[in-house]
């Protein structure tokens, strides 16, 4: 009977690699790491913490956030949501979102449930705003800006920028600014701006919401309150296209309490006495007061 030729050469199975190491060499060469990311390699995750109480080297998590806004701030990207835990922050220079989202990608800055989060600018330069946005498609939400020593917030040519239930008061100048050409589509929302004053010109200017020196188109602001502040509540006094403004009121701020312009649209809107605005619905008006 012929003897079976016994096979000699290399063991079939040295020659299979394990399934946990195929797909992590598959990751590697699509530059995608399933663990712990190399030296040098850095992985931003889609939800960032920031805490008083946690360090700019922790890894930003729940369990070990961030310590300070700039450094979520430095990371974010598209589609990052940074949470903010509560207490005060103190930033030394302005605070500056530079990378946008998309319209379903959007970055998100945000106090972390019900917590209260403050920013305080008291320790800015000089002419220093809190918040410079020059980024599309980012939400800023339910946080206090206040004590800067020029404006709290400012967005330049934002496109589809959303500022919702916020606080924006005892600033050096105006609580919210939008600005630039291209400043469109944004939402201002259920936002308080008040007791805002430019203490370089002795509290005689200081916007508690103001758009101006730009143009765009399809902006809305919608239920803010507006007092106390040294010039306007609201001013839309230079902006040359429609501003939706309804669901709001202003009163006792220095000069008016709202200064529509000729091009806004407003709706249910409750304004103190000193209003230059056209009247309720029209786009064009005679700065017929409003009351």
């Amino acid at each position: 009977m012929r003897r079976r030729r016994r096979y000699r050469g290399r063991h079939r199975k040295d020659r299979t690699l394990p399934l946990g190491t195929l797909v992590i060499v598959a990751s590697a060469v699509a530059g995608v790491y399933l663990t712990t990311a190399p030296r040098g390699a850095s992985a931003v995750d889609a939800t960032v913490y920031v805490s008083p109480a946690g360090s700019d080297s922790a890894p930003g998590s729940r369990g070990a956030p961030f310590r300070t806004l700039e450094k979520a701030l430095s990371v974010a990207g598209k589609g990052t949501t940074i949470e903010v835990r509560g207490g005060t922050y103190h930033p030394t220079e302005p605070l500056r979102v530079r990378t946008g989202g998309t319209p379903g990608n959007r970055v998100v800055l945000r106090a972390f449930g019900a917590e209260k989060v403050t920013v305080d600018g008291s320790r800015l330069p000089a002419g220093a705003p809190l918040l410079e946005l020059r980024a599309d498609f980012t939400t800023v939400s339910g946080i206090e800006f206040r004590d800067a020593p020029d404006q709290a917030v400012v967005c330049t040519s934002c496109t589809g920028v959303v500022l919702e239930n916020l606080r924006a008061h005892s600033n050096g100048d105006s609580g919210l600014v939008l600005r630039g050409p291209g400043t469109r589509d944004n939402v201002v929302r259920d936002v308080d701006a008040f007791g805002n004053g430019d203490r370089a010109a002795d509290g005689r200017s200081g916007d508690g919401i103001a758009f101006t020196s730009g143009s765009g188109r399809g902006n809305v602001v919608t239920g803010v309150r507006v007092f106390g502040n040294a010039d306007d509540g609201l001013d839309l006094r230079n902006w040359p296209d429609p501003v939706t403004v309804e669901h709001s009121w202003a009163a006792r701020n220095g000069d008016a309490g709202a200064d529509l312009g000729d091009s806004a649209v407003s709706r249910t809107n409750t304004w103190d006495a000193g209003v230059s605005a056209p009247p309720e619905g029209r786009t064009s008006g005679t700065h017929a007061p409003m009351r």
